[in-house]
């Protein structure tokens, strides 16, 4: 066996265990990006809420989260049978934020998706109110 063929030999086995390890990152990279698009899906639905400690009109009502493409909505049917439209609609990971227009007032609400529960709390003029709820299975 000459020096020219220990060189290809040394090279067949490094090629070989590049691919390998590129094949792994891909296949990691892959698995990321797939949780990560998972934990928003996560989000979509449409979900019955309950807040306490508010008017009755404002103590239920059902939450859409919805999404075309990459961009997030929030639409909020409440119990009066008013639509509401959610503005600045923020996503991060399992947890979403947006603000709602409430009889002229600004309320905030932060949300956390945990399977097919969501919880977080609605923050106004008059104070900060928890909510949770449940997916519709649909």
């Amino acid at each position: 066996m000459n020096i020219s063929h220990i060189l290809l030999a040394c090279c067949t086995v490094a090629c070989a265990f590049s691919t390998s390890c590129l094949e792994n990152q891909t296949s990691v990279l892959t698995q990321i990006t797939s949780e990560v698009m998972t934990s928003r899906n996560k989000l979509e639905g449409t979900w019955d809420y309950m807040v306490k400690d508010v008017p009755p009109e404002y103590s239920k009502g059902v939450l859409r989260i919805i999404r075309n493409q990459k961009v997030f909505g929030v639409e909020v049917d409440l119990s009066d049978g008013s639509n509401l439209k959610a503005s600045e609609v923020m996503v991060r990971r399992k947890n979403i934020s947006f603000y709602l227009m409430i009889n002229g007032q600004r309320v905030d609400v932060a949300l956390h998706v945990e399977g097919d529960t969501i919880s977080g709390e609605s923050t106004s003029p008059d104070g900060v109110f928890k909510l949770e709820g449940t997916r519709r299975q649909e």
